[in-house]
């Protein structure tokens, strides 16, 4: 029988409750590792693109 069944059962145990603790802070701080950021005005918010110009019109002269 092999002696070091013991202590991989402990690691093993170790390893998942720290694993458990990692994915209930995630989980609680909202899925955001870094934080969320808040929206104060519109200079926060990313740049819109604008809107490609308009096709030229065929007049139907050559």
């Amino acid at each position: 029988m092999r002696d070091d069944r013991p202590s991989t059962r402990q690691l093993g145990l170790i390893l998942a409750a720290i694993l458990l603790a990692a994915l209930m802070i995630f989980l609680s701080s909202g899925g955001d590792l870094g934080g969320t950021k808040k929206v104060e005005s519109d200079a926060d918010l990313p740049q819109v693109a604008s809107p490609p110009p308009p096709a030229p019109q065929n007049t139907g002269a050559r």
